[in-house]
C-alpha cells in the first residue's frame, strides 16, 4: 500500500479503497452477500460486519485518546493476541442482525471514522510520539490498518472469490 504523509492523502486513500469495496459489494446479490463459501465459513456480509467493528474500534480509541484518556486497544479486556477471537465474535454478531442493518452499519461506521479523521490535526494523525497508547506509531498507521488497508485486503478477497480463486481468501 502506498505511504501517505498527510491528512489529505490519508482521506483520499481511505475513500479510494472504500469505493473499490463498495463497488464490489454493490454488485452482489443478496445470495452472494450471504454465501458462506466466500472464505472458510464467512460470507461477504460477515466481512462487512467485521470491517465495521474494526472501524468502530479505531474510532473509539481515537476519541478516547483525543479526550485525554489512554484507550484500551483493541478494546477493553482484549489484546492483539485476541484478534481471531474478536473477528469470530464480530462475524457471528453480524449474522444475528438483518442484512439491511449490517449494510447500514457498514456505511455509518465508515462515515464516522472518515469524519473523525477529517477533524483531526496533522500532529494527531502523524505525530509518532503523540499518543502513549500507540507505542511510538502514528495514529494514521492504526487508521490505515482499520480502513484503507483493511478494505483493500477484503476487496482483493472478494475479487478473487468472484473470479473463482479462493486461494487468496
Amino acid at each position: 500500500m502506498d505511504s501517505v504523509t498527510n491528512q489529505a492523502e490519508l482521506l483520499a486513500s481511505i475513500a479510494r479503497e472504500r469505493a473499490r469495496l463498495e463497488a464490489l459489494v454493490g454488485g452482489l446479490s443478496e445470495g452472494q452477500l450471504e454465501d458462506r463459501s466466500f472464505g472458510g465459513d464467512w460470507s461477504v456480509r460477515d466481512v462487512l460486519a467485521h470491517t465495521s467493528a474494526w472501524e468502530r474500534r479505531i474510532e473509539r480509541a481515537l476519541r478516547t485518546a483525543l479526550g485525554g484518556t489512554l484507550p484500551p486497544w483493541p478494546e477493553e479486556g482484549a489484546t492483539l493476541a485476541d484478534v481471531d477471537r474478536l473477528n469470530a465474535r464480530d462475524a457471528k454478531a453480524g449474522r444475528e442482525r438483518p442484512l439491511a442493518e449490517v449494510l447500514a452499519e457498514s456505511r455509518a461506521s465508515y462515515e464516522a471514522i472518515r469524519a473523525l479523521v477529517a477533524s483531526m490535526s496533522e500532529e494527531d494523525l502523524f505525530g509518532s510520539e503523540r499518543w502513549a497508547w500507540s507505542r511510538g506509531h502514528a495514529a494514521a498507521e492504526f487508521v490505515r490498518a482499520n480502513t484503507d488497508e483493511h478494505y483493500a485486503e477484503h476487496a482483493a478477497e472478494i475479487e478473487a472469490w468472484l473470479g473463482g480463486d479462493t486461494s487468496e481468501i
